[in-house]
């Protein structure tokens, strides 16, 4: 997987995006200075909202994101009840 970010200055926000051939779900996580156990801020990613084919995409606000030093995608699993 490849994560690629762009700024949006007219919406003072950021784009992120990522292709995933087979990925159902992601959480695109944010991560402060030293705290890589524990994000700042988690944002799960809807196949039906944040997918065009295999790139997966969300845009943050700038206020959110340059508080943050790292970012990293996760996999989310779709439980299913019992």
């Amino acid at each position: 997987m490849n994560l690629w970010t762009s700024t949006v200055e007219e919406e003072q926000a950021y784009n992120f995006a990522l292709y995933s051939k087979h990925a159902n779900a992601l959480v695109l996580l944010l991560y402060t200075d030293g705290e890589y156990g524990n994000p700042m801020h988690l944002e799960c990613l809807s196949y039906l909202t944040n997918k065009s084919g295999r790139i997966w995409h969300c845009r943050l606000p700038a206020s959110l994101v340059d508080r943050a030093k790292y970012c990293g995608v996760g996999r989310t699993v779709a439980r299913t009840p019992v």
